[in-house]
């Protein structure tokens, strides 16, 4: 419900720079926290699975940090969308954004990888993710505020206490917004 009503959502505002703006500040503060949480630096080529219709992370991520950012979605409507924002704000050098399934990504390239929020199903996703991904990688994923669960993909609580030692994780609770924690997974 919550992932057909964001599709929509970003699909009506990506045509206007001053709501574009406006949707961003709801996304800043998170990816800042996100940013210094896995520590990524202008030398990192970053993933983003689940960019949609407007890529605010990635924008945010390529705008702070200089690092090169690559966007998938299964959502042809969201890439395109999300191509032409990108090229309207001069962003195309350094985001990429793409038509793929993260269930057949080759992940070894990249250095930090953000799972979306609406990413579904998420622990499948993220177990793939983990099992082919190099030694160093910095896996960063939104949970939703508790009473929010019922509308998203979850991690089981199996798989974050499989994860445990390998997990450090950011309460982002406060504010308006639909995110509980932010979770950072690191390959050893």
């Amino acid at each position: 419900m919550i992932k057909t009503w964001t599709k929509w959502f970003e699909k009506l505002l990506f045509n206007s720079d001053k709501l574009v703006n406006l949707y961003d500040k709801y996304y800043k503060d998170i990816v800042k926290k996100e940013i210094r949480l896995a520590k990524i630096k202008s030398i990192d080529k970053v993933l983003i699975i689940g960019g949609g219709a407007v890529p605010c992370t990635a924008i945010n991520i390529a705008n702070t940090t200089d690092a090169r950012v690559d966007v998938i979605d299964i959502d042809e409507k969201a890439v395109k969308s999300s191509k032409e924002l990108i090229q309207r704000l001069g962003l195309e050098d350094r985001i990429k954004i793409y038509l793929k399934d993260a269930k057949n990504i080759d992940v070894k390239n990249y250095d930090v990888i953000h799972i979306a929020l609406q990413v579904t199903p998420k622990e499948e996703i993220v177990n793939n993710i983990w099992n082919r991904c190099s030694k160093g990688t910095r896996m960063l994923i939104r949970q939703p505020k508790k009473f929010l669960k019922i509308f998203y993909s979850n991690l089981s609580e199996v798989f974050i206490m499989g994860k445990k030692d390998k997990m450090k994780k950011i309460c982002e609770n406060n504010g308006f917004n639909t995110i509980d924690d932010l979770l950072l997974l690191v390959k050893d």
